[in-house]
């Protein structure tokens, strides 16, 4: 292996880590969510989730909180699509506002599997 091909490798694998690390957290459920009629919402999609972040225990909205936990934890959560949905696009509720599923991306339930 030559030394360059040494020195990308390093790059990458430091880019890996820090990809890794972090303790900044993000609310996955609003406040309040405005209740819109079914036909102002795409679809609702489940996502299935495996991290290994501990479950927050300070705020419930955060679901997970940035800290490592020693085992893996698992949960789905039920996400709707807003009807005016444009692709490419993640339309989400800004800060602390109101959650619009008609307008935006809305973490609707989370349910935790196992332990």
């Amino acid at each position: 292996m030559t030394m360059r091909s040494k020195s990308y490798l390093v790059v990458a694998l430091a880019l890996a880590v820090t990809g890794c690390a972090g303790g900044k957290t993000h609310d996955l459920l609003n406040k309040t969510t405005v209740t819109v009629p079914a036909s102002d919402i795409a679809a609702t999609h489940e996502i299935f989730v495996a991290t290994t972040r501990q479950r927050a225990t300070k705020d419930p909205r955060q679901v997970f909180d940035g800290d490592r936990s020693l085992t893996t934890s698992f949960a789905r959560v039920d996400v709707t699509v807003p009807k005016n949905h444009q692709v490419g696009a993640i339309e989400r509720a800004k800060g602390s506002a109101n959650s619009n599923p008609a307008k935006d991306f809305t973490a609707k339930d989370v349910t935790f599997y196992g332990g």
